[in-house]
């Protein structure tokens, strides 16, 4: 790539060349699970760098939420504003998903919902097969009216 800086009276000459190269970086496509209008998960299809912390990079954007067009279509989310990953480990199968944010935002239902969308997002790997969430350090399935769930993951996907 050679770099032109304009000046007036030397518009024909090459101030600064210089040769650059960027970073082949291979990339992976994740499904991120968002509520479609009638509240199911939903897959949308995101691209992210491959890098061994894919697992933290799908939860992150389901963090974030849909894109706006996304929300145009009705796609949204459970996850209420100010949700931050706090952790992400996996070991046997197992994925433990610690988040944290505002005590008291979700109600059994809204929990419900978090944890179907955080499973649906991480059993596509094909390391997990069992997801717990806890939420500023209680777990998801204690809230009365729903339990966690096994879900088998049917998907392959890149390895986390």
């Amino acid at each position: 790539m050679e770099l032109f800086l304009p000046v007036p009276g030397l518009e024909d000459r090459v101030l600064v060349a210089r040769k650059v190269r960027f970073a082949d970086v291979p990339y992976t496509w994740v499904k991120v699970y968002f509520l479609d209008p009638e509240g199911n998960p939903f897959p949308l299809i995101r691209r992210v760098p491959r890098t061994q912390g894919v697992g933290a990079q799908a939860l992150e954007l389901l963090l974030s939420g849909p894109t706006w067009r996304e929300r145009a279509r009705g796609y949204w989310s459970a996850l209420p504003a100010g949700m931050e990953l706090y952790s992400l480990s996996i070991s046997s199968g197992v994925a433990e998903v610690w988040l944290a944010g505002k005590a008291g935002e979700l109600s059994p239902e809204l929990a419900a919902l978090v944890l179907a969308q955080t499973e649906k997002t991480l059993v596509e790997f094909p390391t997990v097969h069992q997801v717990r969430v806890y939420f500023n350090g209680q777990p998801l399935s204690s809230v009365p009216g729903y339990f966690a769930t096994q879900l088998e993951a049917t998907v392959p996907a890149a390895g986390l």
